[in-house]
């Protein structure tokens, strides 16, 4: 154990690119493993391999378990995450854009990713030149930690980041359009209902709908004149519509409409609730 903790470099016949032929992950990180590689053609070899870097992980310790590695590619941007700070987000981006394509007239000045995590939505919409300028707030160092090397690895210099819980440290008037994957349940919903991938309750849960009402509560003073906010929501919790129609209502918002989840998908129901301020 003490020579993975200082070294966690696993062997080339270990490592996933070598395993499955992808490129770009270094060192492991147990989010990888997918239990549905059971109902998938691999060799036994290869399951072998899969089960032993879980292994690995199981002692490894949690403060090098979770190394910063490539989740992915979008519009020329490398993007880097870690997969505890995940949630499934990368997953859903191709049905944001699907949303964002319906609703948001592009391109859009300023865009503001809050619970950003990684930056999936933000740093895949700037990529594809849905906006000019970035901005990603978390309340997670850790996911600021990311986020910094997706910046240094890409030299990006249209992006800012903030540590914020919810809109706090973010500049009154700094941007045209809020995005959001949020923490979707309340208290009310069970986590084992819920397919994810992390055990941490400040991705999957949103007590009371406090993320929410700060959220829309401050975001006139954040967003510019007619100014727009599009959350995507998980129809696992049900349909919330009417409760964020109050949120909206009582930030002296407008609710526009809600995009309906993807009928292709209905393993991920994803909904999106569209609203303006300051109109």
């Amino acid at each position: 154990i003490i020579k993975i903790d200082k070294i966690m470099k696993i062997p080339k016949f270990l490592l996933l690119e070598s395993i499955f032929n992808k490129k770009n992950t270094l060192r492991y990180s147990p989010g990888v493993f997918n239990y549905s590689i059971f109902l998938s053609k691999v060799s036994f070899a290869q399951l072998f391999l899969v089960l032993l870097r879980k292994l690995i992980s199981k002692i490894t310790p949690k403060v090098r378990r979770f190394p910063i590695e490539i989740a992915g590619v979008a519009g020329g941007i490398s993007i880097y995450h870690r997969t505890d700070l995940s949630g499934e987000g990368f997953n859903l981006v191709f049905d944001y854009i699907r949303a964002f394509n319906q609703s948001i007239e592009k391109p859009i000045n300023t865009l503001l990713e809050i619970g950003s995590g990684p930056g999936y939505l933000g740093f895949t919409l700037l990529g594809l030149g849905y906006c000019k300028e970035l901005m990603l707030v978390d309340i997670n160092p850790k996911a600021i930690e990311v986020i910094k090397k997706t910046i240094k690895e890409n030299n990006l210099n249209s992006v800012k980041y903030y540590l914020s819980d919810a809109l706090e440290n973010v500049p009154d008037d700094s941007c045209d359009l809020i995005i959001s994957n949020p923490v979707h349940f309340d208290d009310s919903y069970k986590k084992k209902e819920w397919r994810f991938n992390t055990t941490n309750d400040l991705i999957a849960y949103d007590k009371d709908w406090e993320f929410h009402k700060k959220l829309y509560g401050k975001a006139s003073k954040i967003l510019r004149k007619n100014g727009k906010i599009l959350l995507q929501e998980n129809g696992f919790a049900g349909d919330n519509t009417d409760i964020y129609k109050k949120m909206i209502s009582n930030g002296e918002g407008n609710f526009i409409s809600k995009i309906d989840s993807n009928k292709l998908t209905p393993e991920s129901p994803m909904y999106y609730i569209l609203s303006s301020f300051n109109d």
